[in-house]
């Protein structure tokens, strides 16, 4: 099955689609920032009446949302300081205090101008929740060892492999799968360091390719569909369909499936993969 990217406001969507048949969702929806932005058919407000309004306006999408998702399914809510503690409750209420695993620090790099009367604020947080308790898919990812890390591998045996002891036994160096990764995330660069890179097409909201590529890998198994209800420059559908999964995205703009497919590009250069299909327009 190719990815999907539907063109339209994401609600009536929703409510079209089938109970339980998504297994990872991810969204970056608006944060309540504000702002507004006309730019042809890339048009973007982010402005509400009021935090109630707002809050109205997630609680709805929210609850088809938790409807779609499979019993071992997983969401990964991606906000900031305006609203990430508006939306936890929420979310406890929508999917259950229970169901709650993780609020994930994803931080920046600390450039840019500093604040006059309160720390600068340097991560987004990301919180990620499971459908049913502990029946949620998870893959536990693993970043390279630190050069601290390796010094810890100060034996080598007759084969010359390089091996530490831990608590009596010898952990070798050829075997090892690197270090874990936990939930304060400080090895990914942020939109000021990628748009730098070759994978940054110039959206306003868009995310880096490693930060979807561990969401997906740690939640979801080849052939899976993924959702992104706010697909903005259609990251998480590219990163999805780079990696066998099945990518689905819901967006307003018209622009959004040939940003989609040039990520998908860099995304599948980068990794030296195919993807599976192109992503179309409904």
């Amino acid at each position: 099955m190719p990815g999907i990217i539907y063109q339209g406001d994401n609600l009536p969507i929703l409510r079209d689609m089938d109970s339980g048949s998504v297994d990872l969702i991810y969204l970056d929806p608006p944060f309540n920032t504000g702002r507004q932005r006309e730019d042809g058919s890339n048009s973007y407000s982010d402005s509400w009446p009021s935090m109630d309004a707002y809050l109205d306006f997630m609680r709805e999408r929210l609850v088809e949302l938790h409807r779609l998702l499979r019993e071992d399914g997983s969401i990964y809510l991606h906000c900031d300081w305006r609203v990430s503690h508006h939306l936890r409750l929420m979310l406890d209420e929508v999917f259950g205090e229970d169901n709650f695993l993780n609020e994930i620090a994803w931080c920046y790099s600390p450039t840019g101008p500093l604040s006059r009367n309160f720390w600068s604020r340097k991560h987004d947080t990301i919180l990620f929740y499971s459908k049913s308790p502990g029946q949620n898919t998870w893959i536990r990812q693993y970043t390279e060892l630190t050069d601290n890390d390796l010094k810890r591998f100060r034996h080598v045996d007759s084969d010359g492999r390089k091996y530490k002891i831990v608590r009596g036994h010898c952990q070798y160096l050829d075997e090892h799968k690197g270090r874990q990764v936990a939930s304060w995330w400080v090895d990914i660069p942020s939109r000021g360091t990628a748009t730098k890179s070759k994978e940054w097409v110039g959206y306003p909201s868009q995310k880096p390719i490693a930060l979807l590529r561990r969401i997906i890998e740690a939640s979801s198994n080849a052939g899976d569909v993924v959702l992104d209800p706010f697909c903005g420059s259609g990251v998480a559908v590219a990163v999805a369909e780079v990696l066998g999964r099945v990518g689905v995205g819901i967006e307003r703009n018209d622009d959004v499936v040939p940003i989609c497919n040039e990520i998908m590009r860099v995304a599948a250069d980068r990794w030296r993969l195919t993807w599976p299909a192109e992503v179309i327009s409904s």
